[in-house]
């Protein structure tokens, strides 16, 4: 799992130089407000994923609670 996030982090980071921050910096933008918008973006990631597990996590509880049907 450790590998999968870490190339997930470095695809990210190559997609976001490529694509985002190289337009950026031709539009005058500084290193530290491109930086900012990585982080904001990844800020708002985080919060998304963090709130999807939590769900998942109730859902498990749930369903786990639950009593089995006797037969």
């Amino acid at each position: 799992m450790r590998e999968a996030v870490i190339e997930a982090r470095v695809g990210r980071e190559v997609a976001f130089e490529e694509l985002v921050a190289r337009a950026f910096i031709e539009k005058g933008h500084t290193r530290e407000s491109i930086n900012n918008y990585f982080d904001l973006k990844s800020g708002i990631a985080r919060e998304y994923v963090n709130g999807l597990v939590e769900t998942i996590q109730k859902e498990e509880s749930r369903e786990y609670d639950q009593p089995k049907a006797s037969k």
